[in-house]
């Protein structure tokens, strides 16, 4: 028994550490709101970080129109275009929206528009 008792202290005893290690590491995931600016602030960060200083993932940037016009390449009776409607979730991101981070690095990255789940 004696052995089982030494085994649970050691094991928590590396739980504890390991989970203070993890605490003292920087947020990899946030949640962060869109400035009237275009800045971005994170709930893990106390300042704004301007527009030109974050990144945003294509589909969050995307703002409809034309999609798939073909390039030069093709002759001019083969070109086309497509105008795609999406659903208004699916707009680009504006001031006021709450949205998806994740930090690469020292970099934060705008991943998507983030809703609560009861919103349709």
């Amino acid at each position: 028994m004696e052995e089982t008792s030494n085994g649970i202290a050691k094991l928590s005893s590396v739980l504890d550490t390991r989970s203070k290690d993890l605490g003292d590491r920087n947020v990899l995931v946030d949640l962060g709101t869109i400035g009237m600016d275009y800045s971005l602030k994170p709930n893990s960060f106390p300042v704004a970080i301007p527009q030109g200083d974050y990144m945003i993932c294509r589909s969050a940037a995307y703002s409809g129109g034309v999609f798939g016009s073909t390039s030069e390449e093709l002759e001019e009776e083969y070109a086309h275009s497509h105008s795609v409607s999406y659903p208004s979730a699916m707009r680009r991101v504006q001031p006021g929206d709450t949205v998806l981070i994740v930090w690469a690095g020292n970099d934060a990255v705008v991943v998507d528009l983030v809703y609560p789940a009861d919103r349709r």
